[in-house]
């Protein structure tokens, strides 16, 4: 554009000054970058910008899967539901061939109670990586649906003891009516015997 400028001013002042100008600017535009050490390092900056903005975009689609998962696996309320959770949670982030182990073998990453991660071999250092926070969400899962069915336990367990408490208190409450009615019954009686035994001690 500055070139450009100059040329249109050069033109309204000395059109002969501008026939000049034609050659350089023809050599200028027809120059390879190594004649032009600024242009070199303006096209290595662009290209390392490049570089760091498509790295950035892995990043960011690689923690988009993560977050997806994590999301999937923590919806999850059984551990078989979770376990088939994290298998297609490595299969989204594109680890192909990871399962779920009860001993360690090789290759694999340890998680949580005897349960092992195994991992394809040959898998690049970004994906192993990708692997442990999954297994790291996996194990914050696993927690919470073991605590989860824990809950659901001491709930079962509360409402039985809560049935049974209150068969007690229908028990404890049939008891204090027959006590009551027999307590009831068993005065008038106990005037009437004792009534008698006056009106027979008087008869004789």
């Amino acid at each position: 554009p500055g070139v450009a400028l100059a040329g249109l001013f050069l033109a309204q002042r000395s059109p002969f000054l501008l026939l000049c100008l034609i050659p350089v600017v023809a050599v200028v535009s027809l120059g390879r970058d190594e004649s032009f050490p600024v242009l070199m390092k303006m096209r290595r900056a662009l290209n390392l910008s490049k570089h760091k903005l498509q790295a950035q975009e892995r990043k960011l689609k690689t923690y988009s899967k993560i977050l997806n998962a994590a999301q999937m696996m923590s919806t999850q309320m059984t551990e078989s539901a979770l376990d088939s959770a994290l298998q297609k949670s490595l299969r989204i982030c594109g680890i192909q061939g990871g399962k779920l182990e009860r001993s360690k073998v090789k290759n694999s990453i340890s998680l949580a109670e005897q349960s092992y991660l195994a991992l394809p071999s040959g898998l690049d250092e970004e994906s192993r990586t990708v692997a442990r926070i999954l297994g790291r969400i996996y194990c914050d899962s696993k927690k919470r649906v073991q605590l989860h069915s824990q809950v659901l336990e001491a709930l079962e367990e509360t409402r039985r003891s809560q049935a049974q408490t209150l068969a007690a208190s229908r028990l404890a409450a049939i008891g204090r009516l027959a006590a009551g009615v027999a307590h009831e019954v068993n005065t008038p009686m106990g005037a009437i015997i004792l009534a008698t035994d006056l009106g027979e001690q008087f008869l004789q």
